[in-house]
């Protein structure tokens, strides 16, 4: 009989349905039966939610935050943080990146294709902070064009969203696979995407990808020192000579010594840790409703009025 798990969740509201997130593995529906209710035992967090109105819900439950974004570990406001950066918090923090969130992608279905009908594709929707998603890809649309299925640039007329990636991917030789931020460790689905695709990814990111995936199965721009030059040099050599990109397909995807599965195994015992031991919080919840909360909500108040301030400045010097 499968034990019972009280929840509700705060800041997920963009992943469409609890059973279909990216939370947890297979095996952990398996084991436990989540039952959303008012009165919950856990809470499920993530990076939609509300600064700072959102922190009080539910203060009786276990809260445990998993950061999709690259957003820092608070053990204050929550019991559990599942995130990028490298640190050891006691049972209370487990570093898995999004890349290996299997529920960012439970309902692919990966296909490759040898025919090649885009020489790369470029999927985004915004900005990143360095603006090299711009920058590269006019760039790299000097050599050939790159074919966009996002938002942004979008020079093909399709809009493709998550789940559809893989039908354009796996048309792909390249995908530009740029992080929105260079933080160390902070590594998304985005490349695990297009190498299950099919395609040769040319990441920009955080130099400790290596660590989990093969160096030879894609393009690092950390290899080349972020120069647009000498990677778009790589690209070509890539591009002609058939020998050479066929060579590449044949890499294994992990770098050797990583294990996707013993990763799996041990973030499993993670979170079966959490609910087998139920609602017995170690911490004082003092902090939750008491001073530190209330110095905290003064402080957003604050930076919001700095910045404020700062663009009406801006503004008025033009």
């Amino acid at each position: 009989m499968k034990k019972q798990i009280l929840y509700n969740t705060v800041g997920c509201e963009p992943v469409a349905g609890f059973k279909d997130n990216t939370f947890f593995p297979a095996e952990i529906y398996e084991k436990y039966e989540f039952v959303k209710s008012n009165n919950p035992d856990f809470v499920f967090y993530s990076a939609f939610i509300s600064w700072p109105k959102d922190i009080p819900l539910y203060n009786n439950a276990v809260k445990i935050f998993f950061s999709g974004e690259n957003i820092n570990p608070d053990f204050i406001f929550f019991d559990y943080w599942v995130g990028f950066d490298f640190l050891t918090y006691g049972d209370r923090y487990f570093r898995y990146p999004l890349c290996f969130w299997e529920g960012e992608y439970r309902d692919f279905v990966f296909e490759q294709c040898d025919k090649k009908e885009h020489f790369c594709d470029f999927i985004y929707n915004h900005i990143d902070t360095k603006k090299i998603r711009k920058s590269f890809y006019e760039e790299l649309s000097k050599y050939k064009e790159v074919s966009s299925f996002g938002k942004l640039f979008n020079n093909t007329g399709i809009y493709v969203d998550m789940k559809h990636k893989n039908d354009v991917q796996k048309k792909s030789k390249f995908s530009i696979v740029i992080e929105s931020c260079d933080n160390d460790g902070f590594i998304t689905e985005k490349i695990i995407h297009a190498l299950k695709s099919g395609s040769i990814p040319i990441y920009f990111g955080t130099s400790k990808v290596t660590e989990y995936f093969n160096s030879k199965r894609f393009i690092d721009a950390n290899q080349y020192n972020n120069d647009f030059n000498q990677i778009i040099n790589r690209i070509k050599e890539i591009d002609n000579d058939e020998e050479l990109y066929k060579s590449i397909m044949s890499e294994p995807i992990y770098a050797n010594g990583f294990s996707p599965e013993k990763a799996r195994e041990q973030y499993i015992k993670f979170l079966e840790n959490i609910f087998d031991r139920g609602c017995s919080i170690r911490r004082d919840r003092h902090y939750r409703n008491g001073s530190y909360f209330k110095n905290f909500r003064k402080y957003k108040k604050f930076t919001l009025f700095v910045r404020a301030s700062n663009f009406l400045d801006r503004v008025f010097r033009r």
